[in-house]
């Protein structure tokens, strides 16, 4: 059963591997083919703002929130942070990872 469990997850994140390298690559052929792209709000913030907007990102809840449950929350906040170039992180009261120095 830990066999057939272990198959279906490393096929879930191969698919969602597969399906965020198509949905980020789909915007490139749009400018490929001439088409006028919009601005989005964060192309015209201000650096600061620009900044808190990427920190406010939904990831920081739900590497907490959703993984909860599987008690592997505070090790999927870690990795979050490790992989944002910050030393660590772990869930607070709150169930929102805060990455350290």
């Amino acid at each position: 059963m830990k066999c057939a469990t272990i198959i279906c997850t490393i096929g879930v994140v191969v698919l969602a591997a597969l399906l965020n390298s198509s949905v980020q690559a789909a915007p490139e052929e749009q400018l490929a083919a001439g088409h006028a792209t919009l601005n989005t709000l964060l192309d015209e913030l201000p650096e600061e703002t620009h900044h808190a907007a990427l920190e406010n990102y939904r990831a920081k809840r739900a590497t907490c929130d959703l993984a909860s449950g599987f008690g592997v929350g505070s090790s999927l906040c870690a990795a979050h942070c490790i992989a944002r170039r910050y030393r660590g992180g772990y869930c607070n009261s709150k169930a929102v990872c805060v990455c350290r120095n």
